[in-house]
């Protein structure tokens, strides 16, 4: 929890925002022994607190950087003769904070603030070098003579199975081959190293990098409008720059993750009956949009849509894209408009099977993973009463929780809709 409303996942009971450790001014861990306003969980609880301003201006600066070019080269890498893959992440942010007034003055306004940036360069497949087995252009025009197995060595004959006969020179004639599976080859760009004897590819590349940029502003208000009466507003997000992500095989599978942010912000009122009686009350919401999966995004190259060269390929479930109106894909895919969607149908292609002579298959066009939205709503007012030795306390909490994401790839959306009430 975060000043005092949920910041978990609902899907995955994990944390829905993880913020800088510079705008935290207090953090609890729960195990047993719960007040009142805890009641919602039975295991272990961790809940935070923003800083706020005081009657007096602080702030902070930091920084913390790393970078591959200060890495030696591992000895696998030397002995490949493969490049390092560039790196580089920096983290760093301020805060300030203080009164809306004179310092040290009779102040009833005070702020907060922090930012941080986190900008970053990485290499995709964990900057291994890419390595695939693509078709080559005998095999494109039906010649399998040289064709190598995924252990590297020469395959046997290539046998006709209407008459049981080998191919003459393991080539299948033009008048056989299979138009539309000629098109799935010819997808994919051609061989660009040599398949040896004990190796089980025959294209190779550089693992590909690209730049990101993620941003957390923080900010609290606090408001003492009088002894007894304290209003407190607090924003924190999360956002992230659009990035189209290079995928593991150049100008096939491109992506990109939409809607990539994170909203939170809660509002807080707190009132003093008499010296031993106070209520205080708290509404707040946090909502993530997020895609992942498949390598985490959406994909945007034209080629992701069959209807560019596989249009003509035939499908036992021509309506098996289609999406229905009430998912959250359907409003996302109309939002983002990527290639594949005609406002209708997902017109990805067919996801293919190599067989067990291929050894390092290219990679296939996938609907991402998940595509999610989670918003969860919080409002919980309690009374508190000291009478002698003894602290009563009381209240309401009510939480309101909503996710929507696809069960996999293609597949269709599933909503949760879930109240709580203690």
């Amino acid at each position: 929890m975060m000043d005092g409303i949920s910041a978990m996942d609902t899907g995955n009971n994990g944390q829905m925002l993880s913020m800088n450790i510079e705008s935290i001014g207090e953090v609890k861990i729960l195990t047993q022994g719960y007040q009142a306003e805890y009641g919602r969980s039975s295991g272990l609880q961790i809940t935070a607190v923003t800083k706020g301003g005081t009657n007096q201006f602080h702030g902070s600066a930091y920084g913390v950087f790393t970078d591959s070019d200060w890495n030696e080269v591992t000895w696998v890498r030397q002995k490949n003769g493969d490049r390092t893959p560039k790196t580089d992440q920096q983290i760093w942010g301020y805060t300030i904070g203080g009164p809306v007034g004179k310092p040290s003055g009779n102040n009833k306004l005070f702020f907060f603030y922090a930012h941080e940036f986190r900008p970053t360069t990485s290499a995709i497949n964990s900057g291994n070098v890419i390595r695939y087995r693509v078709p080559s252009a005998l095999e494109r025009a039906g010649n399998f003579s040289q064709s190598r197995d995924n252990n590297g060595n020469l395959i046997p004959s290539l046998m006709d199975f209407t008459t049981g006969a080998a191919f003459a020179n393991q080539t299948i004639p033009t008048n056989r081959l299979y138009t539309p599976g000629v098109a799935v080859l010819n997808r994919y760009p051609l061989p660009n190293v040599e398949q040896l004897t004990g190796t089980n590819y025959n294209y190779q590349v550089d693992a590909p990098t690209y730049s990101d940029l993620v941003q957390q502003p923080a900010v609290r208000i606090d408001y003492q409008i009088s002894e007894k009466l304290r209003l407190i507003g607090k924003y924190s997000g999360q956002r992230a720059r659009r990035v189209e992500r290079p995928g593991l095989l150049q100008g096939f599978n491109y992506v990109y993750a939409p809607r990539p942010y994170i909203t939170n912000y809660a509002f807080t009122v707190n009132y003093v009956f008499n010296p031993t009686t106070f209520m205080e009350a708290t509404y707040g919401k946090i909502q993530n949009e997020l895609a992942g999966g498949n390598e985490n995004g959406i994909l945007i190259n034209e080629e992701s849509s069959r209807l560019k060269s596989l249009a003509a390929f035939p499908l036992l479930y021509p309506k098996a894209g289609v999406l229905d109106e009430r998912y959250y894909g359907y409003e996302l895919m109309q939002a983002e408009k990527p290639p594949f969607w005609d406002g209708t149908s997902l017109n990805l292609p067919p996801v293919f099977g190599w067989g067990s002579r291929i050894g390092a298959a290219p990679p296939q066009q996938r609907y991402p993973g998940w595509l999610n939205i989670n918003r969860t709503q919080d409002f919980s007012v309690s009374l508190t009463k000291v009478t002698g030795r003894h602290t009563i306390k009381g209240g309401y909490y009510l939480n309101h929780s909503f996710k929507a994401q696809n069960t996999g790839a293609g597949g269709g959306d599933a909503a949760n809709l879930s109240f709580q009430r203690y």
